[in-house]
């Protein structure tokens, strides 16, 4: 099965033109356009009351609608054919991922092997999920867009020669930590009620209940609550940025996503890009966004972005795929270079970040 792409930025300005359902877009195609654009989306991170954050996505191709790679990989092998659900191929995926090593790693760290752990893994180490990566750094956004993005085709449809950022404005306090957090405190406020009129839970903390299962992929019929792939579209934070009830070993973080100011969210549907869903979700309460937003940009603008918005800022594949060897290396290189130094946390290469 061939995935479904716009065809024209006819066809994509009027799928996102869409204003009456919070849905914009805009073209870009010269350096002033870009400016303006992305001050715009500057201001709009700064200018929001704490409970709304802008998440941004880079898209190398403006044809390519906002699938995720479990859908791509889904649809463009035609998985259903060997009688395998879309919650099945996601669920065995990560049925295999439950190694040993994976297991013993996290839990050395203290953290539980969970479901939203293991998705956050496969979405960064190359791996088909149910996750869309967003940056809260725009610039950071810029540089995906322009990884793998093809050059200009000449005589080609227009919509070959631009790329695409998008832009969400999100509702911060129904992200999926603050959820869970609220749900857990509830738990926890009707256990100490128990307590209260003689029902006693000796030792017990959070893990002894199955909290790492609520976030199970699949349903599990003795756990209310459980099972992801029912969820509707979920907001992730950067692992950093969580709601201070949420259990530090439920976590969901690894280098890469800190490295690149990541966010996720998550689309459960098998075949429906994430646009799609927001237009057509747009009425329902789980709904967790305030407004989408698509900006195409001409890719002969590309090299002006790397010089102006990347190179100037140290945004490189280095700094946004972090390698420990080379850290480890580099933190050796810079003692040889000034062996008596005196380091301060200010000297270090990320201090400014």
């Amino acid at each position: 099965m061939i995935l479904e792409t716009y065809g024209s930025l006819e066809e994509k300005e009027k799928f996102f033109g869409n204003n009456e359902n919070m849905v914009y877009y805009k073209r870009v195609d010269t350096s002033k356009k870009l400016k303006e654009a992305l001050k715009k989306i500057e201001k709009t991170r700064g200018g929001w009351a704490t409970n709304l954050v802008l998440v941004i996505r880079g898209v190398s191709e403006a044809k390519y609608k906002l699938y995720t790679s479990a859908q791509r990989e889904w649809m463009t092998n035609e998985w259903w054919l060997q009688g395998i659900t879309f919650p099945e191929f996601v669920g065995r995926l990560l049925d295999h991922i439950k190694t040993d090593f994976i297991k013993k790693y996290f839990q050395s760290m203290g953290v539980s092997i969970n479901h939203l752990l293991l998705l956050s893994f496969l979405q960064h180490y190359r791996a088909p999920s149910p996750l869309l990566d967003f940056t809260t750094d725009p610039n950071i956004a810029l540089f995906f867009a322009l990884e793998h993005m093809q050059g200009i085709s000449y005589g080609s449809q227009d919509i070959e020669n631009y790329f695409s950022i998008y832009t969400i404005l999100m509702d911060k306090s129904r992200s999926w930590d603050v959820r869970f957090s609220y749900a857990l405190e509830k738990i926890m406020q009707e256990r100490r009620e128990d307590k209260k009129n003689g029902q006693l839970y000796k030792n017990e903390t959070p893990t002894t209940f199955g909290l790492a299962e609520v976030l199970n992929w699949l349903p599990n019929k003795d756990i209310r609550g459980s099972g992801l792939c029912k969820q509707p579209i979920l907001f992730l934070t950067n692992p950093s940025d969580t709601h201070p009830g949420m259990p530090m070993y439920l976590s969901w973080s690894n280098p890469n996503i800190i490295a690149q100011k990541g966010c996720f969210l998550l689309n459960t549907h098998e075949k429906q890009p994430l646009e799609k869903r927001f237009l057509e979700e747009k009425e329902r309460e789980e709904l967790i966004y305030a407004a989408l937003y698509c900006l195409d940009i001409h890719k002969s603008l590309a090299p002006y972005i790397r010089e102006k918005y990347l190179k100037s800022k140290g945004i490189t594949k280095e700094s946004i795929y972090p390698d420990f060897n080379a850290i480890a290396n580099d933190a050796y290189e810079a003692f040889k270079r000034n062996p008596t130094a005196k380091i301060s946390l200010a000297d270090l290469p990320d201090s400014k970040d």
